[in-house]
């Protein structure tokens, strides 16, 4: 589909033909698009829209990225793919750094994928343009949201211009209120009195100041009118005949078309205009073929040379004006009905032909020759589900007769995996069923096999996510090992798109089945190899996070690191991002930060090799957990102002991590009923969603949040509920790894069961096994690096040393400390070195650490 001759030409900006005239008032309106987010270009067909924004973005200068959509592109999917690689002109790169997020259906919801534009789009050193042509072909309401997010954050130098003739579906205008809008019109477009007679001058076309008005007064400065009027004259008819053109009360357009331009045109080139109107777009060889001639080139050529309704759009490629190509085809209907149907199989065959399947496909379809196009559509399915092309696949299958959706596994795996998609798990199970029934009744062949593997990934991702391990466990023992060696599937598909710890992905059942099956979860393994080529690591990483949840790193780090072979043999960065998340969990708990980071860079590092920089921003979110863990507030705040993140932004799976780690920002930065505000948001939806991971967390921080505010009985109902789900999970380290803010708090609620009670028994003792656990590695880490408590720390500074170590603490780099005690930079770096010393550190990184652990200072 990507090498496609329609997507080649239609993410390119079209060229301006030679009788272009410069359009100096129109220009100028058009200049304001650079002081604002969005322009629209509306008005109905014919008035030049593309012409003169064509004509704009030439004389501007400005760099240009040009998409113009059609009715293929009402599926998000295909519009957002087909608008990043049309960016990729003047972002480059961005149609890689998006293809995993416009593969998500979950992912394009939370509109990762303008995330990244946005991001990039930051970078750019002088104004662009990124015009999308014909919008009024797009009517999801999905599309219009992501536009509008697009808007919402669109940096200063990128400003988008929509073309269509009505207005944009779903509230686009909005943006005209905060004057963000920029609206050009018919009023605009019309061409005015000294703009006609350029008009036809640039064409050698004699006409004085009285036709002039004459004719704006037919026309009404109607471009289309204008281009008729004057070819009516090329071919001699004095300017009372040729302005017979529509202004409300004449003949039609149609009529107009076949009187004043198909009936000057010789029989071969009207047979080929309307043969050839079956066609979006045009090249001498697909026209050859549809129409059976020869002469495809040449009439092409003369109809682009004459400049009549046919608009190149680049050196070999072609369509018909819109009201033109509507006007052809209606004639087609009417005086070659029963050829129609042939012609679209002719042009199916050529595009199967150039392996331009989706072309086919809708050609096919409109040429009734279904039995064609469901043996393109099966080999497409699996390509759809992997891009998450879902409606372009469905938009295909509806098409087709029942009969042969009701014959084809393929079909019925490619509904059950769309509905599991999307939560609908008792359809997506009765389509399962119904493909194992089809399954059945197939023939025993190479095919069948592979279909078989087809459904039976499709049913593990169901089960998986349905969080059924032990019906999945009865599924894959059942699978025969010699049945699909031969054709195994080349590509998984990634259960993961969104979540950084594994626990809280959608297949984050299998975690919670390693304490009493890990055998089963490794049988698994090998069973899901049987219909995979490369294992991407999702039963290691599951085991490996088990055990660092439960405490158990050592045991952690072999399940871990196999997890990561396969996940970089995959490319899989569903198992990637939390595998390596684990490992900076694990060096930091070992006190190893600078590892930690380590770690998160690597990470980052294979995000962008695989294509996967969506996830860079949950790593990057994960990294600032860690800085402001070790007292850098100043990076935790150039991030927060960058992240896009507000308390009352709209909550989804893809950027839960990073909202609770900005209540955490929050918290940091004593901004406590913003926090709160945010956590009991977050709360609600990870109630809603089931995500009991998540609710511990959150929970955890609403405690810690609540005794800031000298809330106690609130901390204590918040910890205590928090306890209750923990024991019950299994959870331990989302304890541990909040520290000595969770230490004191935990105390607490030891000192309060012994009066007031817990929900459960055993939240109590509980509560004093992780306190001991959190003393244990805060004592551990101090030890290790020589450090008793803060007071030894305080004892062995001296006082300026001290006030080196207090704004070290604080993030401030060397310059800063210069300024704020009024000394030499050799003096602050004599200090620094004395500090590290006494303090047995090597870094600033372990020095933090150290401060913060040691309880050097007060913090949040």
């Amino acid at each position: 589909m990507g090498n496609s001759i329609r997507n080649k030409t239609k993410l390119s900006m079209p060229k301006t033909g030679q009788f272009t005239i410069v359009r100096s008032r129109l220009n100028q309106k058009l200049n304001g698009c650079v002081r604002r987010k969005l322009t629209l270009v509306l008005a109905p067909s014919g008035y030049g829209k593309t012409t003169a924004v064509l004509q704009w973005v030439e004389s501007s200068g400005f760099p240009c990225a040009w998409f113009t959509a059609d009715s293929g592109d009402n599926d998000p999917t295909a519009f957002w793919r087909n608008l990043c690689t049309s960016l990729d002109s003047i972002l480059p790169g961005i149609l890689c750094e998006t293809e995993s997020a416009v593969n998500s259906q979950e992912l394009l919801a939370a509109n990762a994928q303008i995330t990244s534009v946005i991001d990039r789009a930051a970078e750019l050193r002088c104004d662009c343009v990124v015009v999308i042509d014909d919008m009024q072909f797009i009517h999801n309401q999905t599309i219009y949201g992501g536009l509008a997010y697009l808007i919402d954050f669109l940096p200063p130098r990128l400003h988008l211009v929509l073309i269509g003739k009505a207005e944009p579906e779903h509230g686009l205008a909005g943006y005209e209120l905060k004057s963000q809008l920029l609206r050009v019109g018919v009023r605009d477009l019309r061409f005015l009195k000294g703009e006609i007679a350029d008009f036809f001058k640039i064409r050698d076309l004699a006409i004085d100041s009285q036709d002039v008005i004459n004719l704006e007064k037919y026309t009404e400065g109607w471009a289309a009118a204008l281009v008729a009027a004057a070819m009516s004259m090329e071919k001699g008819l004095n300017l009372n005949e040729a302005m017979t053109m529509p202004d409300g009360c004449s003949r039609s357009i149609d009529q107009y078309f076949m009187d004043e331009i198909l009936s000057s045109w010789t029989e071969e080139k009207r047979k080929f205009a309307v043969e050839t109107s079956v066609l979006k777009v045009m090249n001498a060889a697909l026209c050859d073929r549809v129409t059976g001639g020869k002469n495809g080139g040449r009439l092409l050529g003369e109809m682009s040379w004459r400049n009549e309704f046919l608009i190149p759009l680049d050196n070999r490629n072609f369509r018909y004006h819109n009201l033109f190509k509507e006007f052809l085809y209606k004639l087609l209907l009417k005086e070659q009905p029963d050829s129609v149907t042939d012609l679209h199989i002719r042009a199916a065959a050529w595009y199967k032909e150039q392996e331009m399947c989706a072309e086919a496909i809708e050609h096919y379809l409109d040429g009734l020759s279904y039995n064609e196009a469901y043996a393109l559509i099966e080999r497409q399915l699996g390509e759809l589900t992997m891009t998450g092309a879902f409606e372009t696949g469905i938009s295909w299958v509806i098409r087709l007769p029942e009969s042969f959706s009701n014959a084809s596994p393929k079909i019925a795996a490619f509904y059950a995996i769309y509905y599991a998609e999307f939560g609908h798990f008792e359809l997506s199970r009765e389509w399962i069923e119904k493909a194992v029934k089809m399954l059945k009744a197939m023939d025993d062949d190479e095919t069948k096999k592979e279909t078989r593997n087809i459904v039976n990934l499709v049913w593990t991702y169901l089960l998986l996510k349905q969080g059924k391990t032990e019906e999945l466990l009865e599924l894959t023992r059942n699978l025969e090992p010699d049945v699909h060696n031969q054709r195994k599937l080349s590509k998984y598909y990634d259960f993961n798109r969104a979540d950084p710890y594994f626990y809280r992905c959608p297949v984050g059942a299998l975690v919670n089945s390693v304490a009493s099956s890990k055998e089963d979860l490794i049988t698994l393994t090998r069973c899901y190899r049987k219909i995979i080529l490369k294992e991407p690591g999702y039963t290691s990483l599951a085991i490996g996070e088990y055990y660092y949840e439960s405490d158990h790193l050592d045991e952690a780090v072999p399940y871990l690191t196999k997890a990561l072979e396969n996940a970089r043999s995959a490319q899989c960065a569903g198992v990637l991002v939390p595998v390596m998340i684990d490992i900076a969990r694990i060096k930091k708990a070992r006190g190893d930060l600078a590892g930690a980071f380590k770690t998160l860079e690597e990470c980052e590092s294979g995000l962008r090799a695989f294509n996967k920089a969506h996830w860079i921003s949950l790593v990057q979110a994960f990294g600032m957990r860690l800085h402001m863990e070790t007292g850098s507030v100043k990076t935790a705040e150039k991030w927060a102002g960058a992240c896009k993140l507000g308390i009352f932004s709209e909550i989804t799976r893809f950027n839960e991590f990073e909202l609770i780690v900005y209540a955490r920002y929050l918290i940091k930065r004593k901004r406590l009923d913003d926090a709160c505000l945010l956590l009991l948001r977050l709360l609600n939806f990870a109630d809603t969603e089931a995500r009991q991971h998540s609710r511990v967390e959150i929970l955890n921080l609403l405690a810690i949040l609540s005794y800031r505010k000298d809330s106690l009985p609130l901390s204590l109902s918040y910890m205590e509920q928090s306890l209750s789900a923990g024991l019950f999970e299994g959870y331990i380290r989302s304890y541990v790894d909040e520290g000595k803010a969770l230490l004191e708090l935990l105390e607490q609620v030891t000192g309060a069961s012994s009066v007031n009670g817990c929900s459960e028994e055993g939240a109590a003792a509980f509560a004093i096994s992780l306190a001991e656990r959190i003393r244990s590695e805060i004592g551990a880490y101090s030890k290790s690096n020589g450090i008793a408590a803060g007071d030894r720390i305080r004892r062995q500074l001296t006082a300026r040393e001290l006030e080196v170590l207090t704004l070290l603490y604080g993030a401030d780099n060397n310059v800063e400390i210069c300024k704020k005690l009024n000394i030499s930079m050799r003096t602050v770096k004599t200090h620094t070195g004395n500090i590290y010393a006494k303090l047995g550190v090597a870094n600033r990184i372990q020095c933090i650490r150290l401060v913060q652990e040691a309880g050097v200072f007060d913090t949040v």
